[in-house]
C-alpha cells in the first residue's frame, strides 16, 4: 500500500508516538480494496458508533474527566473522516482495475503491515483487530500526538498519495486535529492542577491527624500538655 510505504520512508520525521496513528492509516487502503470487492459501501455509522462507545469505555476505566473523554472522541472521529477520505480516493483508483487485482495487491500489503497471513475471506476482520489494537496504543499516548508539523506532514504524504483526494475536507481534518489536541492539553492541563490540588490538601490533613496523633501519645507518656496542632501546621503549609 502506497500510504505503508510513504509512512515508512518518512517514519523519523515523525514523533515515535505517531506510529499507532500512521499504522491506522496504512490499512484504510485494504479495508477498502474489501469494501470495493465486496460491493460494500465506504460509510459504515454502526461500526464508527461501536468504536466511538469502545473508546469511552476505555477511557471511562483510565479514569478520564468527562471533557477528556469527549476530546479523545473527537480525536476519533477526525481520524474516522481522514479514514473514509482515504477510503475514497482508493476506491476511485479501482475502477480501472479488475476486483481479482484489487484484492491481491490488498492481501500482499495487509499481510505485511500486520505481520499475519490474511485471506480474501479474513482480509477485512484481520485489519479490524489489528485496528483495535492501534486504537488502544494510541489512547494510551494520545498526550504526545500535539504536534502541528506532524499533522501538516501527514496531510502531504495523503495528498502526494491520492493526488485526486478532496484537499479543502482533509485540510479541514487536519485543522480539526490541531485545534482538538490543543484543547485537550489545556483539558489535561486543568485536570493535572485539580489533582496536586487535590493531593496536597490530603496530605496536608493527613500530617496534621499523624501529628495529632504524635502529640497525644507523647502527652501520654509525659503527662504533658497538648499543643493545638493546627497551628504550628497551618504556618508550615502556608510557607
Amino acid at each position: 500500500m502506497r500510504l505503508f510505504n510513504e509512512f515508512t520512508k518518512h517514519a523519523q520525521e515523525f514523533p515515535a508516538q505517531f506510529k499507532p496513528l500512521l499504522l491506522r492509516l496504512s490499512v484504510m487502503e485494504g479495508i477498502a480494496a474489501s469494501k470495493f470487492i465486496h460491493n460494500r459501501p465506504i460509510y459504515d455509522q454502526d461500526r464508527e458508533l461501536l468504536v466511538l462507545e469502545n473508546i469511552k469505555i476505555k477511557c471511562s476505566k483510565r479514569g478520564f474527566s468527562q471533557p477528556k473523554i469527549n476530546l479523545v472522541q473527537e480525536f476519533f472521529k477526525n481520524n474516522m473522516t481522514l479514514a473514509k477520505l482515504v477510503q475514497e480516493a482508493f476506491v476511485n483508483e479501482c475502477n480501472n482495475k479488475s476486483k481479482t487485482q484489487v484484492l491481491n495487491e490488498a492481501i500482499i500489503s495487509i499481510s505485511k503491515i500486520t505481520e499475519q497471513a490474511v485471506s480474501k475471506e479474513t482480509l477485512l476482520s484481520s485489519m479490524r483487530i489489528f485496528i483495535d489494537g492501534l486504537t488502544e496504543k494510541l489512547i494510551q499516548n494520545i498526550e504526545f500526538l500535539a504536534d502541528d508539523n506532524a499533522y501538516d506532514l501527514l496531510k502531504q504524504i495523503i495528498i502526494n498519495c491520492f493526488t485526486q483526494i478532496d484537499t479543502m475536507q482533509l485540510t479541514e481534518v487536519v485543522e480539526n486535529f490541531k485545534t482538538c489536541m490543543k484543547q485537550y492539553q489545556q483539558t489535561n492541563s486543568c485536570d493535572s492542577q485539580i489533582n496536586f490540588s487535590t493531593n496536597r490538601d490530603l496530605f496536608f490533613y493527613t500530617k496534621l491527624a499523624l501529628n495529632s496523633f504524635q502529640q497525644e501519645e507523647k502527652q501520654i507518656i509525659s503527662n504533658e500538655p497538648l499543643q493545638d496542632p493546627s497551628q504550628q501546621n497551618n504556618r508550615q503549609f502556608l510557607q
